[in-house]
């Protein structure tokens, strides 16, 4: 794969299946996610820090999206507040 800044959905899709089916990749990708990623053939930017947590029965986790420089909101966001609902959410 080639260096991205975004994890694409279909990505997702497979970082997700490999976490809930093999606890050991689960941790791995909680304690060093380019490491776990890179386990997938998934290479990210040396310059910017990914992170994966894990949501339990009772602890939910929320990502304040960054804003973009000219403090727009993405296109994927926009969407969102507008109503629509973007493609690739997960839910358990």
């Amino acid at each position: 794969m080639n260096d991205q800044q975004e994890i694409r959905n279909d990505d997702l899709k497979v970082i997700l299946s490999k976490a809930w089916s093999d606890p050991g990749f689960k941790a791995k990708l909680v304690t060093n996610a380019k490491e776990a990623l890179a386990t997938l053939g998934i290479k990210l930017p040396e310059d910017v820090t990914y992170k994966f947590i894990e949501d339990t029965p009772t602890t939910r986790h929320f990502v304040i999206p960054a804003m973009s420089a000219d403090g727009e909101l993405k296109d994927e966001l926009a969407k969102v507040a507008g109503g629509k609902a973007v493609a690739g959410a997960f839910y358990k």
